[in-house]
């Protein structure tokens, strides 16, 4: 375990009991680096007594202020979030306490398929969970998120706008080799921005191992730091990378992700005809992120996968099936 998320877990403790002392993790400590949504039983000392936590844990930015709020505004809703204990932050990482929940995440399923039909079955309860978060009213539950006077496509309008402002501020800083690459892609999306859009809360980052189930059922939706209200396409533009981070193979998540969009669009009245767009958008942020990463650089082979991503979506983005209802 790094020693900022040690910290960043004692001062969580902390905020629990105030004197707490002889804080120790009693299991293995590397599961808060190599598991994305780790349970972990915790000891301390407190006005003398011995305490023993069971939380579910995961870390986030140093100012999680965005995800305690939709938590709390999530949790009056038939969406299934943990109950926040507390959160304890050291440097730029906070690490975040909830009570436990049943089940595994979504990836860990994928990861441990015992029959290859199962994967339809834990596409269609990963596609109608997205489904119910977004059919949540966004100006009820969390109308902070954006301006409800606003017209969806000038939201819409806004958001692409600033983030081609900062794909143009930071693509003279990438290397060399990489620029006329990152120039070709900003090209193909300046043509492609959205038009017809369908708004509505989004995830943010809607991974399968931010998805806890027992069989069909969701038990917790977990890491809503980067929720937004933003196109419904968005929750989706990420799966093929996210798919080849839990391993599965090339027909197998392909049969996933066209689950996916299926039980989806029956489970939906959103459409998801900007998924082309944000499909080349999103990793094309993440390879310039990677890019300019000096503290944790990108390997050769990292870049060479988001690359082939994006090259992957560009050249799909003609027969995408996906259109706005």
């Amino acid at each position: 375990m790094t020693e900022q998320i040690q910290i960043a877990l004692t001062n969580a403790v902390t905020n629990l009991h105030a004197d707490a002392t002889d804080i120790s993790i009693r299991d293995d400590a590397t599961f808060l680096t190599e598991h994305p949504m780790p349970r972990l039983n915790v000891s301390w000392k407190s006005d003398g007594d011995l305490n023993m936590g069971h939380f579910l844990v995961w870390t986030g930015p140093a100012d999680n202020s965005h995800e305690v709020r939709m938590l709390g505004a999530l949790a009056a809703t038939e969406v299934p979030v943990p109950e926040l204990i507390t959160a304890g932050t050291a440097g730029n990482t906070s690490v975040m306490l909830a009570s436990q929940v049943e089940g595994e995440s979504i990836a860990h399923a994928l990861e441990n398929l015992g029959m290859r039909w199962e994967i339809s079955a834990i596409a269609f309860t990963y596609a109608r969970m997205l489904a119910r978060i977004h059919s949540l009213d966004w100006t009820k539950i969390a109308p902070w998120l954006a301006d409800e006077e606003s017209l969806p496509e000038d939201i819409i309008d806004d958001q692409v706008e600033e983030e081609v402002q900062w794909r143009e501020s930071n693509v003279d800083y990438v290397p060399d080799e990489w620029a006329p690459f990152i120039r070709k892609v900003i090209d193909w999306l300046e043509l492609r921005r959205p038009v017809e859009v369908s708004l509505c809360i989004c995830h943010g980052r809607f991974h399968p191992e931010n998805l806890i189930a027992v069989g069909e059922d969701v038990t917790a939706v977990v890491n809503w730091q980067r929720a937004r209200v933003t196109d419904a396409s968005v929750d989706l533009a990420m799966l093929p990378v996210w798919l080849n981070e839990v391993g599965l193979s090339t027909e197998d998540a392909e049969l996933f992700a066209q689950a996916v969009s299926g039980a989806y669009l029956q489970s939906s009245p959103r459409g998801l005809g900007n998924t082309a767009y944000y499909s080349v958008s999103l990793p094309l942020d993440q390879l310039i992120d990677r890019l300019l990463d000096t503290e944790s650089p990108a390997s050769a082979e990292e870049l060479e996968r988001i690359q082939g991503t994006i090259e992957r979506a560009m050249a799909l983005a003609g027969r995408v099936p996906w259109k706005n209802r």
